[in-house]
């Protein structure tokens, strides 16, 4: 009897033990899986908000990265421990989605990567993401979550987890608190900017319009007063088919920055451009040059001589940049507030810019004559806008233009002969050419 009390004892005590090592492990588990959000992380007419893990070993980015391979802005946020385990984190915001389901983007993405779909499910609260956990074999197998929600406007928002060596319970739990804490509400400035947009074609399609198409004439200087180059837009016109063609030749110099040369053939109801691009950097033995072409079957199509061609299928108009001016003028005479218009620049990178009408004493740019302002922020760039300052006959006056990484810089409208005997320009020479592109014009687009 004493030895079988003796043992049943101990084996009450290792009972015991085994209980508490349970509720330990478990209290460890639950602290290391507690997860930290960031404060709320914002992206500019967007309408979307969305948060990070934050805390120890964690880093992330603290704001929204424009990604240009990808056209969209992203957030990215990875931990790591000693042991090299880890886990990383990936929000992306994309301007243009292709049509189809979530569903089907998922698989597309999944496809495009090697990777195989293990099972789908949705989660989130007020805005319903689609999930898929998938599994590529590469070099390791590599298990992740992506998640993938549509938006008003052909936007979408796409959420990436992944970790390395990690327990997948926690995984699960980062990917599922993160797409529950998104919210979103629709972007006003959105719906406006596409039904002023649709304005703005129309009314440069009309065979009446022929006025709209001014030149457009600038001396750059710098904040101290120094003139360091120009900006000469020169246009013109003719109808084809009942139809109103624009040319827009483009001669833009800073003698600090680049030299740039464009041409922009385009016509406003059929929605379609021919777009040519050479700019000579000062440490660059060549210019690099561009060729944007969006046809009338939505095809867009890039060609470089720094990058490989490529071509997509648009989903909605992108405005080309040499024509933001001018729609911000037609703008400062709307009803609208604030809009924001998806712009393309000249090296095929598709933004969004956000026009809002300002007070003059809102501006750096400070002037007796300026009677209002509108201001044109780029989306995907932090603290980059420009000032367009209009006296108070509406007359545009000139630019404020402050681009991240770069010197402020000062517009001030000009005659363009003014242009032509401060800089030495020869505009025979452009006006031949602008003669021999008019008829190229018409074939090309």
């Amino acid at each position: 009897m004493n030895i079988v009390k003796r043992y049943s004892l101990i084996e009450l005590v290792l009972l015991a033990i085994f209980f508490i090592g349970l509720l330990i492990s478990g209290l460890i588990v639950k602290m290391r899986s507690r997860i930290q959000l960031s404060t709320p992380l914002e992206l500019p007419g967007s309408g979307v908000t969305v948060y990070l893990p934050e805390g120890s070993g964690w880093e992330y980015t603290p704001t929204w990265q424009y990604e240009e391979s990808a056209d969209c802005m992203a957030l990215i946020s990875q931990f790591r421990n000693i042991s090299g385990r880890g886990i990383e984190v990936r929000w992306r915001y994309y301007f243009s989605t292709p049509a189809g389901s979530e569903n089907e983007l998922l698989q597309k993405q999944a496809d495009s990567i090697g990777a195989e779909i293990l099972m789908v499910g949705t989660t989130g609260q007020e805005n319903r993401m689609v999930y898929a956990r998938m599994i590529s074999h590469g070099a390791t197998t590599e298990e992740f979550y992506v998640g993938m929600l549509r938006l008003d406007y052909d936007r979408s928002v796409e959420l990436f987890v992944k970790s390395y060596g990690m327990s997948s319970t926690y995984e699960d739990s980062v990917f599922e608190l993160l797409a529950q804490s998104m919210t979103y509400q629709r972007p006003q400035e959105l719906e406006d900017g596409r039904t002023f947009l649709d304005q703005f074609l129309e009314k440069s399609s009309r065979l009446d319009s022929a006025d709209q198409w001014a030149d457009e004439a600038f001396i750059i200087n710098t904040v101290q007063g120094s003139a360091v180059g120009y900006y000469y837009a020169h246009r013109s016109s003719h109808t084809n088919q009942d139809e109103m063609l624009s040319h827009i030749q483009i001669r833009h110099v800073d003698n600090i920055l680049f030299n740039l040369k464009s041409d922009l053939w385009f016509s406003p109801i059929r929605k379609s451009y021919r777009w040519d691009t050479a700019i000579q950097f000062p440490d660059a033995r060549g210019p690099r040059s561009f060729q944007l072409e969006l046809d009338e079957n939505e095809v867009f199509s890039i060609v470089s001589n720094t990058t490989k061609p490529r071509s997509i299928k648009n989903v909605h108009f992108f405005l080309p940049e040499v024509l933001l001016t001018q729609a911000a003028i037609s703008f400062a005479q709307s009803s609208f507030d604030a809009i924001v218009v998806d712009v393309v620049s000249a090296s095929g990178q598709f933004v969004p810019v956000l026009l809002t009408k300002i007070e003059p004493e809102q501006s750096h740019a400070r002037s007796e004559q300026v009677a209002s302002v509108v201001r044109m922020d780029y989306l995907h760039q932090e603290d980059s806008y420009e000032d367009l300052l209009f006296d108070a006959s509406s007359k545009l006056l000139g630019k404020y233009e402050q681009i991240s990484h770069r010197s402020i810089r000062i517009w001030n409208a000009a005659d363009p002969t003014e242009l032509q005997n401060r800089f030495n320009l020869n505009f025979q020479e452009l006006m031949n050419e602008v003669a021999r592109n008019t008829n190229r014009q018409a074939e090309t687009i």
